[in-house]
């Protein structure tokens, strides 16, 4: 009943987060200058990465709003078609409990995602399916010791074929991952939209509350708002200097160029993605993260000077 509540079409049309006080900030302006980037009726502005469609299994337009569907194990996400250098990005959002979703800039589609390297948990995986295959074969060659037996390489055999057994399942999923991540999840880095209030992470890792830079840095005050609730966030880039803002409050601001990003970053799971701190003109995107469900609506774009 929850779920119909924050789908019906009244939920669509509450008033506007975006109306800011006297006095704030020149990109705050309702002016012609903002774009939207979501109609309430068409995705033509996003795409998959590689150039894909944008398939119907985990995203839908839904009463108005755009919204995240649990079609796959690990969800898909959306980035621009466009590129932006300098600009404004805000979303108005809203999580339902226990909710994860980001707006990603600086996006990359050719690298690898996440802290560990999965191109090397692959090389690992196959190095460990080869090197105990080679000693399995070896042992069953030996025909030395007690390995003349045929009982003894029968042995040898069942418990290679057991150990095979057990271990294909987990190494067909982590293909299956790193598929997954090459094809389906964008790389960039990431302004947090999270449920404060139903995970411990945002106490126990502030860089993972929202409003933070994910995995990078905290949020410097709390300003999120109940799940079901809508929110807004907004993203401002200007050169090297890069603002976040939850609810028409700046809750972050930082240096792309600084010494104290570039040693957070190398400290985070985003250290092995190349160019990620590199300015340029650059696609955002919405995240679909394992398919939780993340409600957006007015997403729009205004470019600055």
């Amino acid at each position: 009943m929850a779920l119909m509540t924050v789908l019906s079409p009244a939920a669509a049309q509450e008033t506007s987060l975006s109306a800011q006080p006297p006095g704030g900030p020149e990109w705050q302006a309702e002016d012609g200058r903002w774009r939207s980037l979501f109609d309430g009726g068409s995705l033509e502005a996003w795409r998959f990465l590689h150039g894909k469609p944008i398939d119907s299994r985990f995203w839908t337009v839904e009463d108005g709003l755009l919204r995240t569907l649990p079609g796959g194990q690990w969800g898909a996400d959306i980035i621009s078609k466009d590129t932006f250098d300098n600009f404004a990005f805000c979303a108005e959002w809203k999580v339902a409990t226990g909710g994860n979703s980001g707006i990603l800039y600086n996006v990359r589609e050719d690298q690898w995602r996440g802290q560990d390297s999965v191109p090397g948990r692959v090389r690992r995986a196959w190095l460990y399916l080869g090197g105990v295959t080679l000693l399995a074969v070896f042992l069953l060659l030996l025909r030395r010791g007690f390995l003349r037996h045929d009982m003894a390489r029968a042995l040898v055999l069942g418990l290679y074929l057991a150990w095979l057994a057990h271990s294909l399942h987990p190494f067909e999923r982590l293909l299956a991952y790193a598929h997954y991540m090459q094809n389906w999840k964008a790389a960039g880095l990431e302004l947090q939209i999270y449920d404060d209030d139903a995970h411990r992470g945002s106490t126990l890792q502030p860089s993972h509350g929202n409003g933070a830079l994910c995995d990078i840095f905290p949020p410097t005050s709390r300003e999120s708002r109940p799940a079901g609730d809508w929110s807004e966030s907004c993203l401002v880039v200007q050169d090297v200097r890069v603002r976040h803002w939850l609810n028409g409050v700046e809750v972050l601001a930082y240096d792309l160029e600084s010494p104290e990003f570039q040693q957070a970053v190398a400290r985070s799971r985003y250290r092995s993605i190349a160019g990620l701190t590199r300015k340029a003109p650059m696609r955002v995107a919405l995240q679909n993260h394992d398919g939780q469900i993340t409600w957006f609506r007015r997403v729009r774009v205004k470019p600055l000077p």
